[in-house]
C-alpha cells in the first residue's frame, strides 16, 4: 500500500503549514526506474562516479568556482528524507499496528557520521574537457508584466487559495496554491473549480 498517499499528505492545507520553507522547498524526484522508481539523491550520485558541486557562484577564465556546502546539502536532504519516513511510520503504526514500515530506499542511504562524498570547488572546462553545458535550472512565473498590485516584493502572487485581492484576477497551478497537491495534476480539479466558483459569483454580483 502506497501509505504516504493514505495519510493525507497531499490535503495539507497551505494555511496550516507553519514552517514558511517548506512552501518553498523542492518536491524530492525519483528516477521512474523499476516498479515504484527509487530516490534520485547526491550521494548515490557520487557512489555512481559523479562528481558533485556546490552551487555556482562564479566564472573566471572559463573556471566553475562553487561553494563547498555540498556534505551540509546532502545532510539536509538525509534529514528531511528521514523526517518523512518517520511520519509514514508513525502513521502505519497509528493505523494498522504490526504491518510493516518503509522499507529504506538503497539510492537514498543515509551518508554515514564519518563519511564524505568527493566533491570540487572549482572547475577549469578546458583541463576537464567539457564541451557542453546542460544548464537544468527549472523555472518560475514572471508576473512583471501585469501592471496591478498583486505581487509581494519578491514578484510572488499574493492571493488566498487562489484568489487575488484585486477583482477578476486569480491564479491557479502553482505548489502550495491551497494545498500540497496544488502543484500537481491531482489538485488542479480541485483549485479549478473552487475559482471557478468564485469567478461565477463575482460575475452574478458585478
Amino acid at each position: 500500500m502506497d501509505w504516504w498517499l493514505e495519510m493525507g499528505l497531499w490535503d495539507v492545507e497551505t494555511d496550516d503549514v507553519d514552517d514558511p520553507a517548506v512552501l518553498k522547498a523542492i518536491n524530492p524526484l525519483v528516477s521512474g526506474v523499476g516498479s515504484r522508481g527509487h530516490s534520485i539523491s547526491y550521494q548515490q550520485l557520487a557512489r555512481n562516479g559523479a562528481r558533485l558541486m556546490g552551487r555556482l557562484e562564479d566564472v573566471v577564465g572559463g573556471e566553475l568556482i562553487t561553494d563547498d556546502r555540498v556534505i551540509e546539502y546532502i545532510r539536509n536532504a538525509d534529514a528531511r528524507s528521514k523526517e518523512m519516513s518517520d511520519k509514514i511510520d508513525a502513521y502505519i503504526e497509528e493505523t494498522s499496528p504490526g504491518a510493516a514500515g518503509t522499507v529504506p530506499d538503497p539510492a537514498d542511504v543515509p551518508l554515514p557520521p564519518n563519511e564524505d562524498v568527493d566533491f570540487l570547488t572549482t572547475l577549469n572546462l578546458e583541463e576537464a574537457n567539457v564541451g557542453a553545458i546542460v544548464w537544468s535550472t527549472g523555472f518560475t512565473a514572471d508576473f512583471s508584466w501585469i501592471d496591478l498590485p498583486v505581487t509581494d516584493d519578491t514578484g510572488r502572487p499574493v492571493h488566498s487559495n487562489g484568489i487575488s485581492d484585486v477583482p477578476g484576477i486569480y491564479f491557479i497551478g502553482f505548489p502550495w496554491l491551497s494545498k500540497r497537491k496544488s502543484g500537481v495534476i491531482l489538485g488542479i480539479d480541485e483549485d479549478a473549480q473552487r475559482i471557478t466558483n468564485a469567478i461565477l459569483h463575482q460575475t452574478q454580483f458585478a
